[in-house]
Formats: C-alpha cells, structure tokens, sequence
C-alpha cells in the first residue's frame, strides 16, 4: 500500500491549476517577465506530477516530469524561447492522439468513446470517425499556428492565442460538435455531459 494518499479535492485543485495556468503566463508576458510564466509552468507541472505519482500513471509521471524539467531550464538559462515548446507540444501531442487512431486496422479515438458510453451502430460509427478527422486536423492547424507565431509574432499577440484564443476554439469546436450530434441524432438517446463526464478517460485514451 502507498504511504502517499491524494487529497479527495486534489481533482479540483488539477482543474483549477489547469485553468488559472493560461491566465498567469499571458499576465507573465504582457509585464515583459517570461520567468515568471516559467515560474507558473513548473508550479502546475508540480500539481499535475504529484496527481500521477498518486494515480500510478507513467504516461502522466513524464509528461509532467518532462514539462517541468523544460521550465526549470528555461528559468534558469532565461530563455523566453521555453515558453514556446509546451503550447506547441501539446497541440502536436492531441493532433497525434487523434491522427494515429485513423489509420488501417485502428479504432477511431471518437468512435471508442462513443461505444464506451453506450452509443453504437453503423450511423455512430461514421460519423464519429469524421469527428476524429475533424479533430485531427484542427490541432494541426493550432499547431501550425502556434508554431508560424512563435517564429513571426510578437510574444504578447502569440501568448494572446495560445493561452486565450485558441481555448475559445476548442471550446466552440466541443459545443457544435455537440449541437451536430444532438441535431443528426435527435430521435435516438446519446451519451450526455454527464456520462462523459464519468468516464475512464485514462483507459479509452491508452486504449
């Protein structure tokens, strides 16, 4: 048994982290002190690194580990540069979740959610696989962006899209998809908020 136990509100403090940490580094850029936004990374990095030693999590351990150790050299080398690799990374790392399920002989990401929340048939499952490439390809497009605006931009209109605008659009993408489905879907019952909100989301993404 673990000497270490999670606090039961440490899934609050993930998300409130999670949600706080885009509203600092852009706070950070605009008074001109990246260290600071560096600062903010290594402390939600720390959050989120503590939440995987708990839950067992590898994939988890070294995401967090590896993100952490990217601020702690951006901060001590003072490279501003270091802000850029996480939004760009993380983009690239959701297009590659997305994307690699699309291939022969796979399961598409979307698909696997559906049949895990109940919702199944020939009709679910096309259309859940164009959800998928609609995915795919509009986090290649954030990562593109972020990428084109952290070579071109200045740093305060590329930490405006990546720490504001670019949450808009997931958003906005998540709420029509979901007008669609329930649009296209309207005379069968599909999975609501809360059942995915209540699912495993660890197994279906290793899965």
């Amino acid at each position: 048994m673990s000497l270490f136990h999670r606090p039961p509100a440490w899934r609050l403090i993930e998300g409130a982290a999670t949600l706080s940490y885009p509203i600092l580094v852009h706070g950070a850029v605009v008074a001109e002190r990246p260290d600071w936004a560096l600062a903010a990374l290594i402390l939600v990095a720390g959050i989120y690194l503590l939440g995987a030693v708990w839950r067992s999590s590898s994939g988890g351990i070294a995401t967090a580990a590896s993100l952490m150790g990217l601020a702690v050299v951006g901060l001590f080398l003072g490279e501003r540069q270091a802000l850029f690799l996480p939004p760009i990374g993380m983009t690239l790392l959701l297009f590659l979740l997305f994307a690699r399920t699309l291939l022969p002989g796979r399961e598409p990401l979307v698909t696997r959610i559906a049949r895990a929340l109940g919702d199944e048939g020939a009709d679910i499952a096309r259309y859940t696989r164009m959800v998928t490439l609609v995915w795919s390809a509009f986090f290649l497009v954030l990562t593109l962006e972020t990428l084109l605006l952290a070579l071109y931009a200045p740093l305060a209109i590329w930490s405006l899209f990546t720490n504001a605008i670019n949450y808009l659009l997931v958003a906005l993408l998540m709420v029509g998809e979901w007008l669609v489905r329930r649009q296209r879907f309207r005379h069968r019952t599909t999975a609501g908020w809360r059942q995915f909100g209540r699912a495993d989301w660890g197994a279906l993404l290793r899965g």
